[in-house]
């Protein structure tokens, strides 16, 4: 098979549980915004909830114009507890393309997904290049208030920044602005040393047949792009806008510690202050609706986007970040240090890219909405929005009736993706002591789906520690 790339042990960690990243498109509209979905779009659903298969995965397109009889569908299929499909918001999406990408209107409107997250126009103006780079957003945290020597390898990284003299939040987001903009740099030029390598060891001549203006030019698509729509993989959004509210709050505004109490605390991983990381555990954290907490996860996104426009790719776009992990959280958790959010060193990241840190969405399903619905995602490439509920919510008439206005409100709040895990770790659980009796047991991990007992144990319990939310009549 023809994939032209080879993969790491890390990039193998990343994306346990699925060989290749292939995600199938639903419910498209046509070049006048009419709704394109037909009987093969419904045949597609009920297939996978008949096989129960992970593969292929799919999105599904939702757009004023969706008619009810494909999200019910739809609805069928994530109600067994496959998480397939995810769902995508055209109204974020197409305006995201012309805006950020300069697509026409028909071109924006004819996307598809590249890999599992990021949409990319088809037809004659779709690009076969698809491999973006990845970079954890914890690390300039954890570098940054280590003073430009990473903790756990001990290397030097950035500058000093002498976190221990800062006297406000805004301090705080200068050097963190300071270090992203490092990681961005660096990152950029090894994704673009990578390109030139790629167009000349890593032909791939079937796939250019499969576009015409790589014929029309004699060129093989490893080596142009028609229309590039460059990103990034930004993880750990989430946990560096909670480590910031942390701050804000229990240093700057409230000063119940000091800042070097506060890294003192971090150097140890919190050993031996347990009370003071419960109040770090504590403070205000995203997904809650609560503006103190939300401004400073919006912070943070505001400053990635901003350092990732002053880079370029090798045909002069400027790449966006897109907050998702894959299944990161669990292997780059593992060798990150302590943050302020009161994570210590080693444990999990947040999953998805704007999901709630593991159990601090204590506000219910519209909270997160909300608290999702302060970031710009037309500015970003995508955003990862994982969700879990309790089976028992989604079964009858006023389950189905439920899910719809949910899926209304997440789209009336102009969010990117929403992606939901049905199943209640009762059942988890039981597959973790008896695998084999669980065989087809499907949860959603991050862009895409896995068989549960194909997963390691860090990840399988970072699923099961993922907050079951209600949807209330």
């Amino acid at each position: 098979m023809e994939t032209g790339v080879a993969s790491t042990r890390q990039a193998r960690r990343s994306s346990q549980g699925i060989a290749l990243l292939q995600i199938y498109t639903l419910g498209r509209v046509t070049a006048d915004g009419t709704d394109a979905c037909n009987e093969v779009t419904k045949l597609m659903m009920d297939a996978t909830r008949e096989t129960r298969s992970t593969q292929p995965s799919y999105c599904l397109r939702v757009h004023p114009k969706l008619p009810d009889e494909y999200l019910k569908a739809a609805f069928e299929v994530v109600k067994t507890g496959m998480a397939i499909p995810s769902f995508e918001s055209d109204t974020v999406v197409i305006p995201s393309l012309m805006e950020n990408f300069g697509c026409s209107l028909e071109q924006a409107r004819s996307w598809a997904l590249i890999l599992c997250k990021s949409a990319g126009p088809t037809g004659p103006w779709g690009t076969p290049r698809r491999r973006p780079w990845s970079f954890s957003g914890v690390g300039p945290l954890t570098v940054m208030l280590n003073n430009g020597v990473e903790p756990t390898s001990g290397i030097k990284m950035g500058p000093d920044l002498h976190p221990e003299n800062w006297k406000s939040i805004e301090d705080a987001y200068d050097a963190y602005r300071k270090q992203t903009a490092i990681a961005i740099n660096v990152g950029q030029k090894m994704r673009n040393i990578a390109y030139e390598i790629e167009a000349e060891y890593l032909q791939q001549p079937f796939l250019s047949c499969c576009f015409e203006p790589f014929i029309e030019k004699g060129l093989d698509c490893m080596e142009h792009d028609e229309c590039p729509v460059p990103w990034f993989n930004y993880s750990g959004l989430v946990d560096v806008g909670d480590s910031f509210a942390a701050m804000k709050k229990l240093v700057f505004d409230d000063k119940k510690y000091t800042m070097k109490q506060m890294l003192d605390a971090l150097h140890t991983s919190w050993e031996g202050r347990e009370e003071m990381r419960q109040d770090f555990l504590n403070a205000p954290k995203w997904g809650n609706d609560d503006d103190y907490a939300d401004e400073c996860t919006k912070a943070a996104y505001g400053i990635v986007i901003e350092e990732g426009l002053k880079v370029q790719d090798r045909w002069g776009a400027s790449p966006r970040p897109l907050p998702q992990s894959l299944s990161l959280f669990r292997g780059v958790g593992m060798i990150t240090g302590a943050t302020p959010n009161g994570r210590k060193m080693g444990d999990v990241l947040a999953d998805g890219g704007i999901s709630p840190y593991h159990g601090s969405d204590r506000k219910g399903l519209t909270a997160v909405l909300r608290s999702c619905s302060k970031l710009d995602h037309t500015k970003s490439r995508a955003s990862l929005l994982n969700q879990r509920l309790q089976p028992a919510m989604l079964q009858g008439e006023k389950g189905w009736q439920m899910f719809r206005a949910y899926i209304k409100t997440w789209h009336d709040l102009m969010i990117e993706h929403v992606q939901i895990n049905v199943v209640d770790n009762v059942v988890l659980k039981a597959a973790q002591k008896a695998p084999e009796k669980y065989p087809d047991l499907v949860v959603r991990v991050a862009g895409y789906s896995a068989y549960f007992t194909q997963l390691d144990k860090g990840t399988q319990d970072s699923i099961m520690a993922r907050h079951e939310q209600t949807l209330a009549a």
